[in-house]
């Protein structure tokens, strides 16, 4: 898969651009997307979300006068339970999330761009 110019700009600000906005926040990168969970109640994702959007336009703002195109972010956002954990030996380790509302938060995030929506919620 090759990423186009507006998915690999997003994916190598991405951490930076997350860590000004929550402290306790596990990401992880998944092909052109990066699954967040959000500690705290679902309105404190929906807020979240709001939250980087609006950031995400102030900053195409910001790119556009620059003469730079504009970056696009889909988010879907769902609730549930899940499995969080390390896994991994010596020389390789990472965290992971198991969980069926991970894997429907993403089907709704790939949604997004079907309905031209910037946050879609189940």
């Amino acid at each position: 898969m090759e990423l186009d110019k507006s998915e690999f700009i997003w994916l190598s600000v991405i951490p930076s651009f997350l860590s000004l906005f929550f402290i306790n926040l596990f990401y992880k990168f998944i092909g052109d997307g990066i699954m967040g969970l959000f500690p705290g109640t679902p309105d404190d994702a929906v807020r979240a979300s709001i939250k980087i959007q609006r950031k995400i336009n102030e900053f195409n703002i910001i790119r556009e006068i620059g003469g730079l195109f504009k970056l696009e972010v889909g988010i879907g956002l769902h609730t549930g339970d899940l499995i969080l954990g390390t896994i991994g030996h010596d020389t390789r380790m990472g965290s992971t999330v198991i969980s069926d509302a991970v894997n429907l938060a993403s089907r709704i995030e790939g949604l997004t761009k079907y309905y031209g929506s910037g946050i879609l919620i189940k």
